[in-house]
């Protein structure tokens, strides 16, 4: 399946109403970006288009996980990801992009390529910081050799002694 043809939906010749459509996003759908800095992934992303009169709305499910390098100790691993988002197509004279979930497309169109949404929606599936999650025992699963590198390089931190005068009205 490539990025070209695999992911369009062809929604000219869809009945009005809800149609469901299922993909499995895999290592060879991300090599198709650059600058994902996802590294593997097995993710599940479903569909559900409301084809209406004047517009169409795409509610996509995402539901996987992927292999992305710690923020922390730069070791893989795998990290749980899902999220819901929505996009809504209007029909109008050319192509533009009202905001995140709003685009116009030509009324002339009968296809929309959903892989670059798929892989929009799967970022911002990511948190902010991505970190080995902690054990059992509530143990950080970093790389304990880069962890003691890293207090090895930090610098300690000079306390401003300002703190200490806001520290005693607080005793």
């Amino acid at each position: 399946m490539s990025r070209k043809t695999g992911y369009n939906i062809a929604f000219g010749g869809l009945k009005l109403g809800t149609h469901h459509f299922d993909y499995k996003i895999d290592d060879k759908f991300f090599s198709n970006f650059e600058h994902l800095n996802i590294l593997q992934g097995d993710v599940d992303v479903s569909i559900l288009l409301e084809k209406q009169d004047s517009m169409i709305n795409l509610h996509f499910a995402i539901n996987g996980s992927i292999v992305r390098e710690c923020d922390r100790c730069l070791e893989p691993f795998n990290l749980h990801i899902e999220g819901e988002n929505k996009l809504i197509i209007k029909f109008g004279h050319k192509y533009s992009e009202l905001d995140d979930e709003i685009i116009i497309v030509p009324e002339t169109t009968h296809t929309i390529d959903v892989a670059k949404y798929i892989c929009e929606f799967i970022q911002l599936a990511i948190p902010m910081q991505s970190i080995h999650p902690d054990n059992e025992d509530g143990e950080s699963e970093c790389n304990a050799e880069m962890l003691e590198r890293m207090e090895i390089v930090q610098p300690e931190k000079e306390v401003d002694s300002r703190w200490d005068a806001l520290k005693s009205l607080k005793e």
